[in-house]
């Protein structure tokens, strides 16, 4: 007890220090966990509108080391699904989802490569500039669609009397299920 007293300035401090130290950390926490829960409510909500509403994405551009934070995808080479000089895909969502499409391409032409080719999301025509570098295959990106649940068609055409850049694959990452539409019968 002697000893306390004589040192009454440090147990002090030490104790305030710990006191602090459990405050600092119940608000960090709690912080973090209002934060957690606004973000799911706000990308529930931005889904819950922007699926009822035409097909955009938020982000158009060329993008090589691009990942999509999104695991569940579907792959198609684009010849295997072009017929009269247009690509179509016809896939299918289990449910409402966020979406990119990743096009790989390689065009011979500087340019605004959106003007020498037609993008149509669900009919909805993406009308973004993207200069292109000719220099070779890269990935044009189309990120953070918000999808209905249901039919989703990427459409892909060259304009007229324009050049056609060459597709190589697309590849549709979704937030959920994702699948090749079955063909009719």
């Amino acid at each position: 007890m002697k000893w306390f007293l004589k040192h009454f300035k440090i147990a002090l401090a030490i104790l305030m220090f710990g006191v602090t130290a459990i405050v600092v950390s119940v608000v960090m926490i709690s912080s973090y966990t209002s934060y957690k829960n606004y973000e799911k409510t706000y990308y529930a909500n931005d889904l819950e509108v922007r699926s009822t509403s035409a097909a955009a994405p938020k982000t158009v551009e060329i993008n090589d080391t691009f990942k999509s934070k999104y695991k569940k995808s579907v792959s198609a080479e684009a010849n295997e699904y072009t017929t009269d000089g247009k690509i179509a895909l016809d896939l299918f969502l289990e449910e409402k989802s966020f979406a990119d499409i990743d096009i790989h391409l390689n065009y011979e032409v500087s340019d605004n490569l959106m003007e020498n080719m037609n993008i149509k999301v669900n009919g909805s025509l993406i009308e973004d500039e993207i200069a292109y570098k000719a220099d070779g295959w890269h990935h044009l990106i189309l990120a953070n669609f918000a999808l209905p649940q249901g039919d989703l068609k990427v459409e892909i055409e060259g304009v007229k009397n324009k050049e056609m850049p060459e597709i190589g694959n697309i590849k549709v990452f979704a937030s959920e299920a994702i699948k090749f539409a079955q063909p009719a019968e």
